[in-house]
């Protein structure tokens, strides 16, 4: 008993193929519409996918088994599913209780806690080198370097956003229990790219602190909400 394909062709409105096979004896014609495209089928692939349905037609427990097979992948799809999302929840758990430290804004500062955090870092001079990323107290305010240069009496960091900007990140560590706390800062308008905020950066805005989740980033979270993650609520 030897089919041939005798009629194909893919409806793309109804998304269904019609095939129509043939045997010259006994002279047999089978035609049937099946979902999908299966131009790209091999023949002997789209003989097997008509005499599927016929199966079907003749046997409704063939219909059963198939409906079955495909439950059956579908609960393990959705089980692998659910597992991989309860693995992305728990990393996220663990990103958010490394980012949810002890948070104290600077206002609530002691002045013995302010100078014991500024006096932990040189004091601005000039005629200095002064590599990328240095911290460095002026005048009771901490700046980071943004460009490796030798500091002069003109460029002073309250006054040259091009090489200084406020210093963020914050962190004092308890000598007794080895507790993390984050000094944090309310959010100002940057000036430009050269005192964005950076991936990590926390500021407070509007009584709750954000983090920011992009470099560049210039806007607050009122003005762009997606480039900052809410962290948590702290006191004024």
């Amino acid at each position: 008993m030897s089919y041939r394909v005798n009629l194909r062709n893919y409806n793309q409105t109804k998304n269904k193929t019609e095939l129509q096979i043939v045997q010259d004896y006994p002279y047999t014609v089978l035609t049937r519409e099946i979902e999908g495209n299966l131009l790209d089928y091999t023949e002997q692939e789209q003989i097997e996918e008509v005499f599927k349905l016929v199966a079907v037609e003749f046997n409704p427990s063939y219909a059963i088994q198939q409906l079955n097979q495909t439950v059956t992948l579908v609960q393990e799809d959705l089980h692998t599913q659910v597992l991989k999302l309860q693995e992305e929840i728990n990393t996220e758990k663990d990103k958010l209780n490394t980012v949810l430290k002890s948070v104290v804004h600077v206002d609530n500062l002691t002045d013995e806690q302010k100078d014991e955090i500024i006096h932990q870092f040189d004091v601005w001079q000039p005629n200095t080198d002064y590599p990328a990323y240095t911290v460095i107290n002026y005048k009771g305010t901490l700046y980071e370097i943004i460009q490796a240069h030798k500091s002069q009496d003109d460029w002073r960091p309250d006054d040259t956003p091009a090489l200084y900007a406020e210093y963020l990140n914050i962190t004092i560590t308890d000598p007794d229990t080895g507790e993390e706390t984050e000094i944090l800062s309310d959010w100002k308008q940057p000036a430009g790219e050269h005192d964005a905020y950076s991936i990590g950066d926390k500021v407070r805005f509007n009584g709750e602190v954000y983090q920011s989740n992009r470099d560049g980033n210039v806007w607050s979270p009122a003005d762009l909400p997606s480039g900052w993650d809410l962290v948590e609520e702290v006191s004024s």
